[in-house]
């Protein structure tokens, strides 16, 4: 019984001192892009098309900068938009951003699913009208 304890211990540590290796991988700066796919996405009404056509194609043509700190602090900067601030963690090839404002939590977290090469991430979100995975968000090193 001991001996099982010990393995289980150890392999505990093993896991924490993976996932801290892999914390140290992911930081640094990201670049990002957001895909919409309208076809995917409920229609407007058709005097608000041009409008949703025109935030599509300036969101789509927008690059943000992800700043993974050492402390778990992260920065993302969108154009024309404020800087947003926050902490990360990471587990397994999840990585979770958590917006804050004032040291408070700001919406749900956003969880980004990092590829086997860890050189991007991605989110996928579902549009609310139609379920349908409709933006991507992705970030590479």
């Amino acid at each position: 019984m001991n001996q099982i304890f010990k393995v289980g211990v150890s392999l505990c540590a093993l896991a924490v001192l993976a996932t801290a290796a892999m914390a140290d991988q992911l930081t640094g700066t990201w670049h990002g892009h957001i895909k919409i796919d309208v076809s995917k996405m409920t229609a407007p009404p058709a005097a608000q098309k041009a409008k949703m056509m025109d935030a599509v194609s300036k969101a789509q043509q927008m690059e943000m900068t992800l700043n993974l700190k050492a402390d778990h602090t992260f920065t993302v900067n969108t154009p024309n938009r404020p800087n947003q601030t926050g902490t990360w963690s990471v587990s397994g090839s999840s990585v979770t951003l958590q917006a804050q404002s004032n040291g408070k939590n700001i919406g749900p977290s956003q969880v980004f699913t990092l590829a086997k090469n860890q050189k991007t991430m991605y989110l996928s979100q579902k549009d609310p009208g139609t379920k349908k995975e409709a933006i991507m968000i992705s970030f590479k090193r």
